[in-house]
C-alpha cells in the first residue's frame, strides 16, 4: 500500500476561517484511492529512427519501460508487445519485443504489407491491460510508396475547423470572474496558428478579446451576466466563424490556478445566488498524480471567494491534478497543472566533431557522475532538413500524455530548451484539457484487479497420459541450458516460465524411462501466451506529416532506387552481383564461414584438426581417458590448463574434479539444433559429411549464452546420417509464439545525398543501444557521405535523469 499523505501547505485564506474536517469524508476518500492505486503501472515510450518512411526502408524502435510513479526503468519486464494498424485499424503486422533491465530493441521491414499512408504504431505489455487508464504508447507513422506517390504536394487549407471554449475547471458560472481556454483545430485534429477573434454578447457588443499561439491554443477572461448570451467571432481564411459559448450555469463554483514563480495560487469562487445554499458545506481540494492523494477541507462561510497558496515542493513533480469534491464525494472540478521541480533533465555541453577519412566522430559531453543505475540511450541521425519528427519524447511521454484524455500536439515542445514562455503555454494547454485520464467513477466503483498477468517469456506446462515413471531431457536452446525433469504416475505434468525462444527455435524433448531406454516422447504441451493480445486505447495519435507547413513539392521518383535493392535475411544485397551461398552466409554472421569443399577436407579430414587450426582446445575422446569429446575456447588459458591437468590425474587413478566453466565452453549448433556439453557425437566427424562450419570465436550476436566462450554452427550435407547412438531420438513442439530477434539495422545508399529527397526524408544513422563513457560522454562514428550538416536526436534515461534532445551538427 501506498502511502496517502495529507498536504501541508501555506493557506492564505480571503475572508474566511478554515473548520475542522469532516472525518469520516476524509478517510472514504483516501481509502478508496488507495485501493486504486494499490497496483503497479508501468509506462512505455518508443523511439522510433523517424516518423516518414520510404517502402523498403525499415523502422527501428528502442523501447523504455518504466515504473509509472517512481520514474525508474522497470528492470523486471520481460514481454512487450508492438502492432502496426493501418488506417482502418487492422493490424498489419505484430511483434512480441524481449525486454531486458528495462530496454527493448525491435524493427519492422516496410515490405510489400504496406502501401501508401498512415500507421499507428503501439507498444504495450500484458500488465496494462488491467487499467482503464491509458499507459501505452501509440504513435502515427507515414509510408510512402514511390509507386503510388509520384509527388508530394502540401496539403491546403482545410475549411472544417472545431473551435472550442472550454471553462477552466469545467463550469463556466454566471456574475463571476472565468478563465476561458481556447483550442482551434483543423479536421486533422492540428492546432490552426495566430487565429484573433471577439466575444460578444447578444447585442454584438464586444467582451472581450484573444488570440490563439502556433498550436492554436489560447486563453481569455469572461464574467458572463445571468441571463445574457455569448458567442466568439473570428475569421480564418476567407471565412467568418461564429461559435457559441454555452453551458454558463447560474449556480455553482469555479477553480482557477495561478502560477506564481515557486508556488501556484488556487482561487474556489461562488456568485451572490449560489452563497447561502453552500455557505456550511465542506469541500474538498484534492491533489493526486495517480499514485498519491494530498487533500484540504475548507467551507465559504459567508464569502464568496476561497484563495489557498501552496508551494511548489509541496507539490508532486510532474503532473498534478487539483479536483474539487463536494461533502458527499462527488468530483465536481478539475485542474491540472504541471510543476517543473523535480523532473531532472540531462543536456549535453558543446558538440565536438571531427571527420576522418570516411568516419565523422561526434562526441556530446553530459559530464554526468555515473552510478551503477540506469545508463541507456538511443540516438538517430536524420538529414538538417528532415521532414520526419514525432509528438512525443521520452519525457512528454512518461510525465505529460499518459495522464492525459487528449493527444498533445508536439508534446516534446515544452521539455526541450524550457524557458518561461513555454512553462506558460503548457499551463495554457492543460487549462484546455478538461478533466485527466482518472475517471472518477472508475476510482470508486472499478478499482484495477489482476486480470492480467505479468509476464516475463512463455510460460508452459507439460502433461503426459503414461501410467510410468520416466525422465524427460529438454533440449537446450539458444537462451536455455538443457534442463532434465522427472515425469511419475502419480505427478505426471510439469510447469515452467520463463521461456525466450526466437526465430525458429521449437522445445525439443527426449524420453529417458526407468531402464534406461532412450525413447521418443507423447506429450500435451500448452504454451502461454500464445498470440499477441489486443489492448483497447482510449485516444487515437495525431498524424504527422500534415504538421510540418513548410512541406515543398518533393519529385519522389528518386525512391525507385529502393525497388532495386532485394533483402536476403539481415543483409541487402543488390542485383548487380550474384553471390554464393558462402558469400551470403559470411555476409549475415559475425563469425567466419568456410566451405569444407575437396581441398578443406585433404588438408583436415576431421573436424576436431579443423577446430584445433581455428584456436580451440580439442579433446578427442578416442585418445583421453575422460571418454568425452570436449571443445574449449583456446583463448581462456586457465581453464584449458586446468583441464589437461586433471586429465593427467584421471590417468593415474585419481578423482579430479573437472569445472564445467560456461564461460570456457562455446555454444556448438549442429544442423541448427544446439547440442549441450555432451559432445560425443562430434567424435571422429569427416569433414567429407559437412558442408560449412561458422567459428565465431567472440561470441558476439550468439545470444544470451554464447558469452564470450565464441559460437560453432555446422552445418553437414544431406547425405550424412548420424547413427551414433539416439542422438536425433526426440519430439518436437511448435512455439506458438516467440521473440522478435532484431536485425543489423541497414542504412540506405542514396543515388544523390544533395536532393531535396534525401535531405527531407533520407537517413543518415541509427544507434538504438548507446550508453555514456566513463566520462559521461555520447560518442558516435558515423560513415561520411560528404554531409556537412545533420541533426542527431537523442532519448534515453541516465540514472535518475532523462535525456532528449536534438542537436544541429555543421562541419567545418
Amino acid at each position: 500500500m501506498r502511502k496517502i499523505v495529507v498536504l501541508l501547505a501555506i493557506v492564505v485564506l480571503c475572508f474566511y476561517s478554515v473548520y475542522g474536517q469532516d472525518q469520516q469524508s476524509d478517510l472514504d476518500l483516501i481509502t478508496v484511492y488507495d485501493d486504486y492505486a494499490e497496483m503497479e503501472r508501468e509506462l512505455v515510450f518508443a523511439h522510433l529512427n523517424k516518423s516518414i518512411y520510404i517502402k523498403g526502408e525499415s523502422i527501428g524502435i528502442k523501447a523504455y519501460i518504466i515504473d509509472k510513479y517512481s520514474k525508474q526503468l522497470a528492470i523486471q519486464a520481460g514481454n512487450l508487445y508492438c502492432t502496426i494498424a493501418d488506417e482502418n485499424d487492422s493490424i498489419v503486422e505484430s511483434k512480441l519485443l524481449m525486454v531486458e533491465n528495462g530496454t527493448a530493441t525491435g524493427d519492422f521491414s516496410i515490405t510489400e504489407k504496406y502501401t501508401s499512408g498512415h500507421y499507428t504504431i503501439k507498444l504495450y505489455t500484458n500488465w496494462m491491460r488491467n487499467f482503464n487508464e491509458d499507459n501505452l504508447y501509440a504513435e502515427t507513422i507515414r509510408v510512402i510508396d514511390p509507386s503510388i506517390e509520384q509527388q508530394l504536394v502540401q496539403q491546403s487549407k482545410s475549411d472544417g475547423l472545431d473551435a472550442q471554449f472550454l471553462p477552466e475547471g469545467g463550469h463556466l458560472l454566471a456574475d463571476v470572474e472565468n478563465v476561458l481556454g481556447i483550442v482551434i483545430k483543423n479536421d486533422k485534429g492540428l492546432g490552426v496558428p495566430d487565429i484573433e477573434g471577439n466575444i460578444v454578447n447578444e447585442s454584438d457588443e464586444v467582451v472581450t478579446n484573444f488570440k490563439v499561439n502556433q498550436f492554436g491554443i489560447g486563453k481569455c477572461l469572461l464574467t458572463p451576466k445571468k441571463g445574457s448570451t455569448y458567442k466568439a467571432k473570428f475569421k480564418y481564411g476567407e471565412q467568418e466563424f461564429k461559435v457559441d459559448i454555452k453551458a454558463i450555469d447560474s449556480n455553482g463554483v469555479t477553480l482557477n490556478l495561478s502560477p506564481l514563480r515557486d508556488k501556484v495560487a488556487l482561487t474556489i469562487r461562488t456568485n451572490t445566488e449560489t452563497l447561502p445554499t453552500i455557505n456550511k458545506t465542506y469541500f474538498k481540494l484534492a491533489i493526486h498524480n495517480g499514485n498519491a492523494l494530498k487533500e484540504i477541507t475548507f467551507k465559504f462561510n459567508d464569502e464568496i471567494e476561497v484563495i489557498k497558496v501552496i508551494p511548489n515542493k509541496d507539490l508532486f513533480s510532474g503532473l498534478n491534478i487539483f479536483t474539487l469534491f463536494d461533502a458527499n464525494n462527488n468530483p465536481l472540478l478539475e485542474r491540472l497543472f504541471f510543476n517543473y521541480e523535480g523532473v531532472h533533465l540531462l543536456q549535453s555541453g558543446n558538440v565536438s566533431a571531427s571527420i576522418a577519412n570516411d568516419t565523422i566522430a561526434v562526441s556530446l559531453p553530459y559530464n554526468n557522475e555515473m552510478t551503477n543505475s540506469a545508463n541507456t540511450l538511443s540516438v538517430s541521425v536524420l538529414p538538417i532538413r528532415t521532414n520526419s519528427f514525432h509528438h512525443q519524447n521520452i519525457v512528454s511521454q512518461f510525465f505529460l500524455q499518459n495522464y492525459l484524455k487528449g493527444y498533445v500536439e508536439k508534446a516534446h515542445y515544452y521539455f526541450q530548451e524550457i524557458t518561461p514562455k513555454k512553462t506558460f503555454e503548457l499551463d495554457m494547454l492543460l487549462i484546455t484539457q478538461g478533466w485527466s485520464s482518472y475517471d472518477w467513477n472508475t476510482i470508486f466503483n472499478n478499482p484495477p484487479d489482476y486480470d492480467f498477468d505479468y509476464e516475463s517469456g512463455i510460460s508452459y506446462t507439460i502433461n503426459s497420459s503414461d501410467d510410468f515413471d520416466k525422465q524427460l531431457m529438454i533440449f537446450p536452446t539458444l537462451n536455455h541450458p538443457m534442463k532434465l525433469v522427472t515425469l511419475t504416475k502419480d505427478d505426471n505434468s510439469y510447469m515452467a516460465s520463463g521461456l525466450f525462444p526466437i526465430n525458429n527455435e521449437e522445445v525439443r524433448i527426449r524420453q529417458i524411462n526407468a531402464n534406461g531406454k532412450i525413447t521418443k516422447p507423447d506429450l500435451y504441451i500448452q504454451f502461454d501466451p500464445i498470440k499477441i493480445p489486443e489492448i483497447s486505447m482510449g485516444l487515437k495519435p495525431l498524424i504527422i506529416d500534415s504538421a510540418n507547413r513548410q512541406l515543398q513539392q518533393i519529385d519522389m521518383s528518386i525512391a525507385a532506387s529502393f525497388n532495386q535493392i532485394e533483402r536476403l535475411d539481415e543483409v541487402l544485397i543488390t542485383k548487380k552481383k550474384d553471390y554464393t551461398k558462402i558469400e551470403k552466409l559470411n555476409n549475415r554472421s559475425v563469425g567466419t564461414v568456410e566451405e569444407m569443399d575437396a581441398d578443406m577436407v585433404r588438408r583436415y579430414r576431421t573436424l576436431d584438426r579443423y577446430l584445433r587450426d581455428k584456436g580451440f582446445f580439442v579433446q578427442n575422446g578416442n585418445n583421453n581417458n575422460l571418454g568425452d569429446f570436449v571443445i574449449l575456447n583456446n583463448t581462456i588459458n586457465s581453464f584449458r590448463d586446468r583441464f589437461v591437468e586433471n586429465e593427467y590425474l584421471a590417468g593415474k587413478g585419481l578423482s579430479p574434479e573437472i569445472g564445467q566453466e560456461a564461460s570456457s565452453i562455446p555454444i556448438v549448433y549442429l544442423d541448427d539444433v544446439i547440442l549441450g556439453q555432451n559432445l560425443n557425437m562430434l567424435q571422429n566427424m569427416s569433414l567429407e559429411d559437412i558442408e560449412w562450419i561458422e567459428v565465431n570465436k567472440s561470441g558476439v550476436g550468439g545470444g544470451l549464452r554464447a558469452g564470450g566462450a565464441g559460437l560453432i554452427r555446422i552445418k553437414t550435407r544431406p547425405t550424412f546420417r548420424n547413427d551414433n547412438n539416439t542422438e536425433n531420438v526426440y519430439a518436437s513442439y511448435e512455439i506458438p509464439l516467440k521473440f522478435n530477434v532484431p536485425k543489423t539495422f541497414y542504412v540506405p545508399e542514396y543515388t544523390a545525398y544533395d536532393s531535396d529527397f534525401f535531405k527531407e526524408f533520407g537517413v543518415i544513422d541509427w544507434f538504438p543501444n548507446m550508453k555514456l563513457d566513463d566520462k559521461g560522454q555520447l560518442n558516435l562514428k558515423i560513415t561520411n557521405n560528404q554531409i556537412r550538416e545533420f541533426k542527431v536526436f537523442v532519448e534515453g534515461m541516465v540514472d535518475d535523469a532523462f535525456v532528449s534532445e536534438v542537436k544541429t551538427i555543421t562541419l567545418n
